[in-house]
């Protein structure tokens, strides 16, 4: 959330605060197809390493990605950058609703 205000030193400060969250290993599987539509723009497509090492999203990562759409203005990876953010407030938001309702 900190990404939008942009604070980026504040963004990947609460990242670390926060640590490990479940969402962490479900993003890269709902990201993937991004990357391939993506695939093409080798400057959006060189994301996905720093994005996804090791099969886990990396949230500051996300954060570097966010503050070089900003730089940057690129429309392409802004583009991604949004979908990205989309897909991640979706399953947040699924998370936070399947907790609520098991408790």
């Amino acid at each position: 959330m900190h990404r939008r205000e942009p604070d980026y030193s504040n963004a990947k400060y609460w990242s670390r605060v926060v640590g490990y969250h479940p969402l962490h290993d479900e993003l890269p599987a709902a990201v993937e197809p991004l990357f391939e539509r993506y695939a093409a723009l080798s400057h959006v497509a060189s994301w996905k390493e720093r994005l996804v090492p090791n099969k886990r999203w990396l949230l500051n990562a996300f954060v570097d990605c966010c503050q070089e759409c900003e730089t940057t203005g690129d429309p392409e990876l802004n583009a991604f950058a949004q979908q990205v953010q989309w897909l991640e407030m979706l399953l947040l938001l699924q998370k936070t609703s399947l907790d609520a309702v098991s408790v």
